[in-house]
Parts: structure tokens; C-alpha cells; sequence
């Protein structure tokens, strides 16, 4: 197994992966992931950037993920409201503890 190690070019990239909508690339970067190595990634983007990386995660690699964040980052994703069309339901993560209203269905 590699060890993911995060480097500014890493960021660079991501960022402008998520520039373009690039969803189908980040996705599949993103399953090749550790839960917390995302949550480390979410900590060097701006908090948009992360709330949107968030909302390409599965249900359990995002619930996952959400345990490892920044308080900031969970706080503010909490805080997103539905944009209109997602195909989301409620999840459930820990003990039956709420960690994210709504994740993806996928």
C-alpha cells in the first residue's frame, strides 16, 4: 500500500480539478483515498472547496471523512444548505449519531 503523503502540488491540483467540475476525476482520486487523508486535504482548501469535496464522497467514505475534519470544515458543511436537483438522504455515522445531515446517495 502507498502512503499518501500531501504535497502543494496536490492541492494545486485538486483545486483545479474542482475549478472545472472535473466530478468523475475527483471521484475516482477520491475512492483511491484513506477516510483521513481526505479530511487532511479538506484542511488546506478554502471551505467551499471542501464542502464540495465532501459532497462527491459516498455515504460511508463521507461519513468516514467527517469524523477526521476540521471543526471549521464539518461546521460549515452542517451549515450548507440542499442546492436544488441533489439526489441526497439523511445519513447516520458513529452510534447512530447525526455527523452529516445529507450525504449522496452513491
Amino acid at each position: 500500500m502507498q502512503v499518501f503523503k500531501l504535497t502543494e502540488e496536490v492541492i494545486t491540483h485538486i483545486r483545479e480539478l474542482i475549478a472545472s467540475d472535473q466530478k468523475q476525476e475527483l471521484k475516482e482520486y477520491l475512492e483511491s483515498l484513506h477516510f483521513a487523508d481526505i479530511a487532511e486535504i479538506t484542511s488546506e482548501l478554502e471551505l467551499e472547496e471542501a464542502a464540495y469535496l465532501v459532497s462527491l464522497l459516498n455515504r460511508e467514505k463521507a461519513s468516514e471523512t467527517l469524523t477526521e475534519v476540521d471543526e471549521e470544515v464539518l461546521e460549515h458543511i452542517l451549515e450548507k444548505p440542499l442546492q436544488r436537483g441533489d439526489r441526497l438522504r439523511p445519513a447516520r455515522v458513529g452510534h447512530g449519531r447525526c455527523c452529516l445531515p445529507y450525504c449522496r446517495t452513491s
